[in-house]
């Protein structure tokens, strides 16, 4: 994207560079890295899901439901109101580190360095003892930053895929499988530069085996049809109560934070 350049030669660390002469491009160069990958993996240690049930709900969203501490989970368990501060808290964490990733190093390199780091730190929380989300809404906020375009074929991907199927594991799967393919597809309609080219293919490689690999539980259960399905029928019950605390893996259908069994 244009403004990420932008962002690092107008009020990133591009002007200190400069003035600082070519004998400080080494330090400048490490030092954008290093304040990159530790700037945005902090970032991505702040769990929306787990800050909200916490200060909220006085618990915590990784003792319910699927327990995992993400979007998904948080609607099932708590409802739409829970899972709307968790999307608002999780996209701007990643549009943070996408932007300071910009500032300190070289626009579009480091844009593509802050979001990868800042989705490490949301599966890996050096807050939480490393047990996180599994990626996908860090993922989307920071695809739908760095190229758009890419963005919204894949959200009608994933659109599509949850219509039919009622899993939002088998939409996430999905989207990232075919990303590195929608960009290789790009890299050879455009004219981009080598970098241009590369970086973008290289993080879709990774976004995608990594929705894959958080996720490998969920296609298991999808192939055992045991895997919870989405719906939007019914209000929310309290977490404490034990229709919410059904694992993962139960032969059950979740309906926004109730169950019921699955028939299929």
């Amino acid at each position: 994207m244009w403004y990420l350049g932008w962002i690092y030669e107008n009020i990133g660390l591009y002007k200190w560079e400069q003035s600082c002469g070519e004998s400080s491009h080494v330090a400048f160069f490490a030092a954008g890295v290093v304040l990159t990958v530790i700037i945005s993996y902090l970032l991505g240690s702040l769990n929306s899901a787990i800050i909200v049930s916490k200060i909220k709900y006085k618990d915590d969203i990784r003792n319910y439901g699927s327990k995992n501490a993400g979007l998904t989970n948080m609607h099932r368990v708590y409802g739409l109101g829970a899972a709307g501060y968790t999307l608002l808290g999780d996209a701007l964490k990643t549009m943070l580190s996408i932007v300071f990733g910009s500032m300190l190093f070289y626009g579009m390199q480091g844009a593509y360095l802050g979001a990868l780091f800042c989705i490490i730190g949301h599966v890996f929380p050096i807050y939480y003892k490393f047990r996180g989300g599994k990626g996908v809404l860090a993922s989307a906020v920071a695809i739908l930053m760095l190229d758009p375009i890419i963005f919204l074929i894949l959200l009608a991907v994933f659109i599509i895929t949850v219509a039919i199927s009622r899993y939002i594991s088998l939409g996430s799967v999905l989207s990232g499988f075919i990303y590195p393919a929608l960009i290789y597809v790009r890299n050879q309609l455009g004219t981009f530069n080598e970098s241009e080219k590369i970086i973008p293919f290289l993080f879709a490689i990774f976004i995608g085996l990594f929705l894959i690999i958080t996720h490998r539980k969920n296609l298991q259960r999808i192939q055992q049809k045991k895997e919870n399905k989405f719906s939007f029928k019914k209000k929310p019950q309290n977490a404490s109560s034990d229709n919410a605390t059904d694992e993962d893996d139960d032969d059950t259908e979740y309906v926004v934070g109730t169950t019921k069994k699955d028939d299929e």
